[in-house]
This record gives structure tokens, sequence and C-alpha cells, in this order.
């Protein structure tokens, strides 16, 4: 049977589903960005998350407005957008660690989420019909 008319059977096979998904597109987009952007070939480790989140941000910002601006990305043009690595020039103070939820919490949001992507997907089963 083809994959496309397999339907998930439980709750955690449409989470599993959509997460994979979802990672999928996301994995999509940062490869499109590292290309585009060498300082993201290698993480800026010295600096603390938030900042790379930032960066983030930032580089997909310039990524829409060049695509927008009707640039086709090249190698060259990579290289200049995406400067040098990440030289920490000051001392930058390490964020204090987030916090880590065991996994049995971990386990009931995700049963959580799960069971209102279910209860949805039925709904929208039900309204097809």
């Amino acid at each position: 049977m083809p994959k496309s008319t397999l339907k998930p059977q439980t709750p955690r096979e449409l989470f599993n589903l959509r997460h994979a998904s979802l990672r999928n597109v996301v994995e999509r987009v940062f490869g499109v960005l590292k290309s585009r952007f060498v300082i993201l070939q290698r993480p800026p480790k010295q600096y603390p998350i938030s900042a790379q989140v930032k960066l983030v941000y930032a580089l997909t910002a310039i990524h829409n407005f060049l695509n927008k601006l009707g640039h086709i990305h090249a190698e060259a043009e990579a290289k200049e957008l995406g400067g040098d690595d990440f030289e920490d020039e000051g001392g930058h103070q390490d964020e204090p660690e987030p916090y880590i939820a065991d996994s049995r919490t971990l386990d009931r949001r995700r049963d959580g989420i799960a069971k209102l992507m279910w209860d949805d997907y039925q709904k929208e089963l039900e309204q097809r019909k």
C-alpha cells in the first residue's frame, strides 16, 4: 500500500507522523540557511543560546529579504554575507542551564498534545464524510 494512503490509527502515530514532517521541514530550512550563510556551518558555541537564536532569526530575515529582491544565492554571495566565524572578542557570561523536565513530565506533555491532535483529526475526518 502506498505511503500516502496510510492513515494513522492512534494518537501517537498521528503525533509521530506530524513530528517527522515538521522535523523534515526544519532540517531543509536550516540546510538552505547553512548553504547561504557560512557562519551557520559551525555553531558559535562561545555565544549564549539566546544570541544564537537571534542570529538565526536575523539571517532568516536577510534570506527572505534577498529572495524578495530576486537575488539568487551563489556560493560567493553566501561567503560574503556570512562573514567570518564568530570570534569571541569579549567575555560572554554563560547563561544558566535551562530547566529540564523529567521524562514522565515530557511523556505526559507529548501524550496531551497527541490527544488534542487526534481529537482534531477525528473531527476533520467526520467533516469530510
